[in-house]
């Protein structure tokens, strides 16, 4: 015996030969199944129906694309976007009890205890205004020792 001869089988003796993987199905598998099919309890392909557990309702699943939004929540989804960005701009909100005309000499003549009479009579409404603009009415009401408005109408503009 030659040294190759015995190096090669040594070689078989102290390893396991594997067999030679190739496109048949091993001699254990079940006839009619492939090597790749997927175990009998589990279907090949999932149901699509059912989601995983941690997948909410409304998000697409990996490959589906998204539901396109109706017109009507697009534009309000705009409106709100829009509203978001001036939230915290200021006003200046002015409440009027009503407005009279005098001329300056009149308003020379003012003095401790002299009364201004307005144009609206007792128990009209009052007028709220935000930057000029008339947005409400309403009544006055006294609240700790402050004067008040309880918004009663808004004006639609």
């Amino acid at each position: 015996m030659n040294d190759e001869q015995e190096f090669e089988e040594k070689k078989t003796e102290d390893f396991e030969v594997l067999p030679e993987l190739s496109a048949e199905p091993p001699q254990d598998a079940q006839p009619g199944a492939s090597a790749d099919a997927a175990p009998p309890d589990e279907p090949e392909h999932p149901d699509t129906d059912e989601l995983p557990e941690d997948t909410a309702p409304d998000e697409p699943i990996f490959g589906e694309s998204a539901p396109e939004p109706s017109p009507e929540a697009e534009s309000a989804a705009a409106a709100e976007r829009a509203l978001n960005l001036v939230r915290d701009i200021p006003l200046s909100v002015n409440v009027e009890l009503g407005r009279t005309s005098k001329e300056i000499s009149e308003i020379l003549d003012f003095g401790f205890g002299t009364v201004i009479v307005l144009d609206k009579l007792a128990g009209d409404p009052a007028e709220v205004f935000a930057n000029g603009k008339l947005i409400a009415r309403g009544e006055v009401v006294v609240i700790d020792e402050n004067y008040g408005v309880r918004i009663t109408e808004i004006v639609q503009s």
